[in-house]
């Protein structure tokens, strides 16, 4: 049985992707956070020694508590934008219902889309380093979310962030560990650098991924279309 949609006309998948533009500003909004918290940490917090969910919590309170209220970063406004760390999600055919990505950015569109509740930017986040290899948890149980259907299945596009430690650099970090996991991940092409997005302050240049999704909606019995993955890498060190 499949989970009912209750979708405003017929359903159609995937939806409307995001204009580059606007994923650029929630990029550059999260590289803001991130030097908010490298600079000025609150508490005691150490970024070298916490814990990923300790970062991630971080992260999102500075997004929306001092970025997003605050209007630092052109465009990220609380009228376009909201972010949700955590939020629980089905999976593609309902047989998982609590789902969490890292961070959910709602995004305000002009035109509605048919299923709201599986709209918005998933966002997943995974340190890289030592003992977090990009080819771990940042494939293994990062980018795999997004092309089994855990994750954003509803949609043509998401974002995964890294937690880099010092000498832990895109691409070669993420071209290494995509080798050996091409077909696993339904990697299509080459990583791609994204206009627009050079490496400034913490904040390594960014790139894209491809990924071939294999799975079915069962709404419509059709095959899921590629995901496009942006990469944001920010320097712990």
């Amino acid at each position: 049985m499949s989970i009912g949609l209750y979708a405003l006309g017929p359903v159609s998948f995937p939806h409307r992707p995001y204009p580059n533009s606007t994923l650029r500003v929630v990029e550059n909004a999260l590289a803001e956070a991130w030097r908010i918290i490298r600079d000025h940490p609150e508490n005691g917090f150490d970024i070298n020694s916490a814990t990923e969910d300790r970062i991630t919590l971080e992260l999102r309170n500075c997004l929306l508590n001092n970025v997003l209220a605050g209007g630092s970063v052109p465009g990220f406004t609380t009228e376009l934008f909201d972010v949700t760390r955590e939020g629980k999600f089905e999976s593609y055919d309902g047989k998982h219902l609590d789902k969490m990505p890292d961070l959910h950015i709602k995004i305000r569109r002009e035109k509605p889309v048919t299923i709201l509740s599986a709209d918005g930017l998933f966002v997943e986040c995974k340190p890289i380093g030592v003992e977090h290899p990009a080819g771990g948890a940042y494939c293994d149980n990062g980018i795999i979310r997004f092309v089994n259907g855990d994750y954003a299945w509803a949609m043509p596009q998401g974002l995964m962030v890294g937690y880099a430690a010092a000498g832990y650099k895109m691409p070669e970090k993420l071209e290494s560990a995509l080798k050996t996991r091409r077909k696993a991940l339904g990697v299509k092409g080459r990583i791609r650098a994204l206009r627009g997005c050079d490496a400034h302050g913490y904040s390594q240049k960014r790139f894209s991924t491809i990924h071939r999704r294999t799975f079915v909606y069962p709404s419509t019995g059709k095959k899921a279309t590629e995901i496009t993955l942006r990469h944001a890498w920010f320097d712990r060190g």
